[in-house]
């Protein structure tokens, strides 16, 4: 099955708008405390020998920052979710999490798609 490129939500007017600040050094904190410190994710450097522009925050950081953001957006707990990596998120960047009560997109500011899934509120 081939993942979508373009998202689907962006103009949905249902769907609410949120910024998801990711500050220069996440990767590099996010990596001290799960053990993952991959040069793609602590240095730019790194990340550009490997034939990235930037470094970028690890998957699972993504990941609990979007379940975090929804959670407080909905002012609840999210149950269950199945998300998809599509491209690296970059840091510094400050993507936009589009969401509707069950679907997420995560865009870059020209409106490339990063993240998408679906979840359970509860």
């Amino acid at each position: 099955k081939r993942r979508p490129s373009k998202s689907q939500l962006i103009n949905n007017p249902m769907a609410d708008k949120l910024e998801l600040p990711i500050q220069k050094s996440m990767g590099q904190k996010y990596g001290k405390l799960s053990g993952d410190l991959n040069p793609l994710h602590i240095s730019s450097l790194g990340a550009r020998l490997f034939g990235h522009k930037s470094s970028f925050v690890q998957g699972l950081c993504t990941l609990n920052l979007v379940i975090a953001t929804l959670g407080k957006h909905w002012n609840g707990s999210i149950r269950s979710m199945e998300i998809d990596f599509i491209r690296p998120v970059a840091q510094p960047s400050t993507p936009t999490l589009i969401c509707t009560l069950d679907q997420f997109e995560l865009v870059d500011k020209e409106g490339t798609l990063l993240v998408s899934g679906h979840y359970i509120y509860g």
